[in-house]
């Protein structure tokens, strides 16, 4: 079995500006894990620095087990739908480049209107 930490337990070092992304990764490092778990929400997307990310990462021999990705429930509905998907898709090419073998999509806001069907055709549209 392989351990990871998730971003989402320095939440609030990472909201304060106390921890970096950097920071996050050598401190995994130093508690002997395995991998880190990469969330969006705290890596702003395309803004962050990811050849930098990818460079800490080779140093440390980290893996990123998975890469979070948050999005808006309620959005899946004409022109809001293609811009969540347009985030998801351009987050989906981030990931890979990070080299996460896994991904997982978190909708941000629960809407009572959204079906699982919308959610499946939703997913069908991304692979």
């Amino acid at each position: 079995m392989k351990v990871a930490i998730s971003m989402r337990s320095v939440h609030e070092p990472l909201l304060r500006g106390d921890m970096r992304i950097i920071d996050f990764i050598k401190y995994a490092a130093s508690l002997a894990v395995d991998g880190v778990e990469l969330d969006d929400a705290y890596l702003h997307g395309a803004d962050a620095d990811f050849t930098e990310i990818q460079e800490v990462l080779r140093e440390t021999g980290l893996e990123v087990s998975c890469y979070d990705i948050d999005h808006q429930a309620e959005g899946l509905k004409g022109k809001a739908r293609q811009q969540a998907l347009e985030k998801i898709k351009a987050e989906l090419v981030i990931a890979k480049s990070c080299g996460a073998r896994y991904v997982k999509i978190v909708g941000g806001a629960f809407d009572s209107s959204v079906t699982a069907g919308d959610v499946e055709v939703l997913i069908l549209q991304l692979v």
